[in-house]
C-alpha cells in the first residue's frame, strides 16, 4: 500500500513540475513577444521622427528657395 501512495506521489509531483515548466514556458514566450513588440514600435517611432525631421527640413529648404527667389525677382 505505501508503495502505491509513493508511485502516486511521485506521478502527481511529475505532473505539477511539468506544469510549472509548461507555465515558465509560456511566461518566457509572453515575455520574449512583449519585448520583441516594445523594440518594433521603439523601431516605427524613431521611423517616424526621422521622417518627420526629413519633411521639417524640406519645409525649412523650400521656404529658404522661395525667399531667395524673391530676392532674385527684386
Amino acid at each position: 500500500m505505501q508503495l502505491h501512495f509513493i508511485f502516486i506521489n511521485c506521478s502527481e509531483q511529475s505532473q505539477l513540475l511539468k506544469m510549472n515548466s509548461d507555465e515558465e514556458k509560456r511566461q518566457k514566450e509572453k515575455a520574449d513577444r512583449q519585448k520583441a513588440e516594445e523594440e518594433e514600435k521603439k523601431e516605427r517611432e524613431e521611423k517616424q521622427k526621422e521622417k518627420e525631421e526629413r519633411l521639417k527640413r524640406e519645409e525649412e529648404r523650400d521656404k529658404a528657395r522661395k525667399d531667395k527667389n524673391k530676392e532674385r525677382g527684386k
